[in-house]
């Protein structure tokens, strides 16, 4: 007869208090790259061990525990991860059957180090890679010995998850210009996370603000009503809220763009390529705000570089989905470059694309933009601005792109002056063009008017018979030898005109057919052109005043004629008619 007869059961209360972990260190594997450096455990445990049945036991925890001061490095000594306090609250945690049931778990202060390597690889993906490794070459059974059975996989369940007072430091050298920065101030509520991964992850809020110097601040990021379905591939949000932003992006001389690199983007997009299959993802967003947006595009390739600020930037979205089929809206509004500003209205649907919207600029201004072309004309814009009001369409057709615009473009106030003669070169109050339809597939153009008010113009003849017009644009070094030898027949003067050169001209295909371009009227008023004559001897100027005028059925289509008008004043005071 049995000395212990019916069910066994024993129960052990464990309670530590402050147990530095430092101290097992020397115990952790040499294989695994990791290096425990701190860490006090505080527990409140209860231990019970059961026979269920004939041979069948349990051994269950259950209680709390509590890491504090945390601190765990790679083997190098680059440090890891490290928070204040992480409390767990576990309710069943059956150690012989792997079945662990956790209540809660709460971490505070969290300090998360993560840093990419120039070659792009991620500390965090390389030490998780080295410490799965370490278990499988455990598992490799010697020849001589039969293989053992895996250890059937734990099952576990956390109905909870607070993340509070986080910190990651990023550093990411794989980018032109390193980003060195942090994302500060993360909370996160996370609901039920079992180990299958079937069931919907509910995360009902998740902010941040992120420092990354002079190149990228976020005042606040919040992602609320989240519900992520990694089975069912598929990421359904609420909301979305950020303002206070910063950014600063630059192109250097070299041409390249240094940009930063997103911490959470990039951690996020490595996360997903370890867990992701082939099967697309679904992803959609309730509402989107944005606030207080600031961009300063520096594009140092020109001379001067090129400097573009957007700030007072808002946009509001809603219902945005990758699904096909769905439709969402997007209103947005901004100043461009102190003076101006852009609004711009409508619906958007992402898959297959499709969009219309309601743009809308007022008076931006065209000097940021001078040093793109300043180097190929010999005119300097002093003044100038853009104004437009249309729609926007655009749609994407298996593979092929079709965008129209319809609506007016505003030119005005606008002054040009002649670098080489030194003198006002061209001025008007509006260039406006009215019932634009414009088409990329096929391209085409046509314009109801054009309409150019208040206008003045210089003509110059040069001494050498040259009109100032015909160097607006700078020629290249061909071209200037060949005036140059104009002006100096005695002049010897070579251009290069290798046989494989004009061998590619002969057999260079037909050109294309023009552009359709269709005007259909133009009109002219208040109009003053001033030339000058200083080819002839003595030099004179004379002034073409109240300008006006139409020009019908413009086009540039073959065999088209347009229909002409012209009148002016002579020296204020012969009338002169075309």
């Amino acid at each position: 007869k049995e000395i212990f007869e019916g069910e066994l059961e024993s129960e052990l209360n464990l309670d530590l208090d402050r147990l530095d972990l430092a101290g097992f260190q020397p115990y952790v594997p040499s294989s695994l790259p990791l290096r425990l450096k701190g860490g006090l455990l505080d527990t409140e445990l209860r231990v019970v061990f059961k026979e269920l049945s004939e041979k069948v036991f349990s051994l269950t925890v259950v209680g709390s525990a509590h890491v504090s001061d945390f601190d765990l490095a790679e083997a190098s000594g680059a440090p890891l991860l490290g928070w204040k306090r992480l409390d767990v609250d576990i309710a069943n945690a059956d150690l012989i059957n792997r079945r662990f049931a956790v209540q809660r778990v709460l971490l505070d202060g969290m300090d998360a180090y993560v840093a990419v390597s120039k070659q792009g690889e991620m500390n965090w993906v390389r030490v998780l890679d080295q410490v799965a490794a370490v278990p499988a070459a455990a598992d490799k059974a010697p020849a001589d010995k039969p293989a053992v059975a895996p250890a059937k996989a734990p099952v576990w369940a956390i109905d909870e998850i607070r993340l509070s007072n986080g910190k990651m430091h990023w550093q990411d050298e794989s980018t032109e210009r390193p980003t060195v920065g942090d994302v500060l101030d993360i909370n996160a509520v996370v609901g039920k996370v079992d180990g299958k991964l079937v069931e919907p992850i509910e995360v009902s809020e998740v902010s941040y603000r992120v420092d990354l110097g002079d190149r990228a601040k976020i005042g606040s990021m919040a992602v609320k009503g989240m519900r992520l379905d990694l089975a069912g591939h598929r990421v359904d949000i609420a909301e979305v809220g950020t303002n206070e932003i910063r950014l600063l992006l630059v192109r250097n001389k070299e041409g390249k763009i240094e940009w930063v690199s997103s911490p959470v983007l990039k951690t996020v997009r490595t996360a997903g390529k370890e867990l992701s299959d082939e099967r697309p993802w679904i992803a959609n967003v309730g509402k989107v705000a944005v606030s207080d947006l600031l961009l300063r595009v520096e594009d140092q390739t020109t001379k001067p570089a090129a400097v573009q600020v957007i700030d007072g930037f808002s946009l509001t979205a809603e219902n945005l989905s990758t699904e096909s089929g769905k439709k969402g809206s997007v209103l947005l509004k901004s100043r461009i470059n102190q003076k101006g500003s852009l609004k711009v209205d409508g619906s958007v649907q992402l898959v297959p694309l499709q969009t219309t919207l309601k743009v809308e600029t007022q008076a931006i201004p065209l000097l940021p933009l001078q040093p793109y072309f300043t180097d190929f004309l010999n005119i300097e814009l002093t003044r100038g601005q853009v104004s437009n009001s249309g729609e926007v369409t655009a749609q994407m057709d298996k593979d092929v792109l079709s965008a129209s615009y319809k609506g007016s473009l505003t030119l005005g106030d606008l002054i040009a002056v002649d670098k080489v003669n030194n003198a006002d070169f061209l001025k008007w109050k509006s260039l406006y063009l009215g019932g634009i339809d414009f088409r990329l597939q096929p391209m085409a153009v046509n314009v109801g008017e054009v309409a150019l008010t208040d206008f003045y113009s210089r003509l110059i003849l040069s001494k050498e018979g040259r009109l100032n017009l015909q160097d607006i644009v700078r020629t290249s070094q061909a071209s200037a030898a060949k005036d140059a030898a104009a002006k100096d027949p005695g002049a010897s003067v070579q251009v290069a005109n290798p046989p494989a050169a004009a061998k590619v001209a002969e057999t260079a295909p037909a050109a294309k057919a023009a552009l359709p371009i269709k005007i259909g009227k133009i009109t002219l008023q208040g109009g003053t052109v001033n030339f000058s004559d200083f080819f002839v001897k003595p030099n004179y100027t004379v002034n073409v005043t109240k300008v006006a005028g139409r020009v019908n059925g413009l086009s540039s289509a073959a065999d088209t004629v347009a229909d002409l008008e012209l009148r002016g004043s002579y020296a204020n005071s012969a009338p002169v008619q075309v």
